[in-house]
């Protein structure tokens, strides 16, 4: 596919290959998701001639198609969020009904 796409419909960002709406990842250094020297020699003269994009691109990208791991960062800041309110409001809560120590007296009305 990457054959057919030239110019701005060709995105790259890192290990992030973008043709259109198709997102492929290329895989890291260390562990490889597509045989590097194919990389080397069929895809990546064609990159030269295409767009570099921010990781917000990607990110947006991801997101649109539904990705797995964009799904999970979704799940994962959600929690974060939750437990960050349920913190703040037992902190608060905690601050307002703050029990009286057993020595002190109540004041006479």
């Amino acid at each position: 596919m990457y054959h057919l796409a030239s110019g701005a419909r060709l995105q790259y960002r890192g290990p992030f290959l973008l043709i259109d709406d198709v997102v492929v990842f290329s895989g890291s250094a260390l562990l490889p998701a597509l045989d590097p020297t194919q990389l080397q020699q069929q895809v990546f003269a064609h990159i030269k001639t295409g767009v570099r994009v921010d990781y917000k691109t990607v990110i947006v990208k991801l997101l649109q198609s539904r990705h797995p791991l964009a799904q999970a960062g979704k799940v994962v800041t959600l929690c974060a969020s939750l437990a960050v309110c349920v913190l703040m409001l037992s902190v608060g809560l905690g601050k307002m009904f703050r029990p009286l120590r057993p020595d002190a007296t109540v004041p006479a009305q």
